[in-house]
C-alpha cells in the first residue's frame, strides 16, 4: 500500500491555451501529420527515408529560441580618467548606462553545438558599457571540439524583440557559422510561430542559402523546443525578477515620502532600533 505525504504547496499557474494545445493528437500531428516533421526531414534529405528513419547527420537539424534577458552593462566597464581632487573626496562622473531587458536569440543541433548568441537591444546608439571586456572572446572562430563557436551578433531594435531586419542578420550570421563547420545543405530549423519568421526578406533569404524554417503549431513550444526546455530555469527566473522589480518600485515611490524614507533607512540600518 502506497503512502503519500501530502502538505501545501502554492500552486504554479500555467497558460489555458496552451494547456488546450497539449494533448496527444497535437504531438502527434507534430511529428507524423501532413507535413509533419518526420515527412520534412525526409522529404530535405536528412532523414532515412526507409525502415530504419534515422539521421545520419545531427549537424542538420537546428533548433533556434529566443529568451528574454535583462542587461547590465554598468558604467565601471568603461575607460576611467584621473582628476586632482581633494584626498577626502571622491571624484565621479555622469555616463549613460545600459540598463534594460533585450532578447537572447540562440541556436542549437541536434549534436548539441552551440551557434553563437544573437543579443537584441532597444537602443538607438550604443554606449562602451554595452561592450565590456568579456565581449573579446567573440572573435568569429568555430571550436568543434568544445561543441560551440564563437561567432557573436549584436542587433538593435525598436522594442529589443526579434523583428524581420534583426532576424535576417541572424540568417545571415548562421549561413556564415554552417559553412564554417562544413555542415551540408539543405539544414531544418525548428522553430516558433513568431512574426519575424515570415518577413519576405527573411525567407527569400533562407530559400537561397538552403535553411528550412519548420515552425511548430502555435503555443506548442514548451513541449516541442528543447531549447525552450533548457530556457525554463531562465524564463522562470526572469519573471521573478520582474516581478521583484515590480514590488521594490511600489514599496519605494508609492508610500508617502516620509514613510518611505523610513522604510529605506530601516532597510539600510537594521540593527537600529526604530521605536
Amino acid at each position: 500500500m502506497w503512502h503519500y505525504e501530502v502538505k501545501e504547496k502554492s500552486e504554479a499557474t500555467v497558460d489555458k491555451k496552451r494547456v488546450a494545445a497539449y494533448t496527444e493528437d497535437t504531438v502527434t500531428e507534430h511529428f507524423f501529420g501532413a507535413a509533419g516533421l518526420e515527412d520534412s526531414l525526409i522529404a530535405a534529405g536528412i532523414m532515412d527515408p526507409v525502415i530504419t528513419k534515422k539521421i545520419a547527420d545531427g549537424r542538420r537539424v537546428l533548433n533556434r529560441d529566443e529568451m528574454p534577458q535583462f542587461f547590465d552593462y554598468a558604467a565601471g566597464k568603461m575607460s576611467r580618467s584621473k582628476v586632482a581632487t581633494a584626498p577626502d573626496r571622491a571624484s565621479k562622473r555622469a555616463v549613460r548606462e545600459n540598463r534594460e531587458t533585450g532578447t537572447f536569440d540562440m541556436v542549437q543541433d541536434l549534436d548539441g553545438f552551440l551557434y553563437g548568441p544573437h543579443v537584441i537591444v532597444s537602443r538607438t546608439s550604443l554606449t562602451e558599457g554595452l561592450a565590456p571586456d568579456e565581449m573579446e572572446i567573440f572573435d568569429d572562430k568555430v571550436h568543434e571540439q568544445m561543441g560551440f563557436s564563437t561567432y557573436s551578433l549584436l542587433s538593435l531594435t525598436e522594442c529589443g524583440i526579434q523583428t524581420g531586419a534583426s532576424l535576417l542578420r541572424r540568417y545571415k550570421k548562421l549561413d556564415e557559422e554552417l559553412t564554417a563547420r562544413g555542415v551540408p545543405r539543405p539544414v531544418l530549423e525548428m522553430t516558433d510561430n513568431h512574426v519575424s519568421r515570415y518577413d519576405d526578406d527573411v525567407m527569400d533569404y533562407c530559400k537561397s542559402v538552403d535553411i528550412l524554417q519548420w515552425s511548430e503549431r502555435p503555443m506548442t513550444s514548451g513541449i516541442f523546443q528543447a531549447l525552450y526546455q533548457n530556457n525554463a530555469a531562465c524564463h522562470v527566473s526572469y519573471e521573478k525578477g520582474k516581478k521583484e522589480l515590480k514590488q521594490n518600485h511600489a514599496v519605494a515611490f508609492t508610500r508617502p515620502r516620509a514613510e518611505s524614507q523610513g522604510w529605506g533607512y530601516q532597510r539600510a540600518c537594521p540593527h537600529v532600533s526604530h521605536e
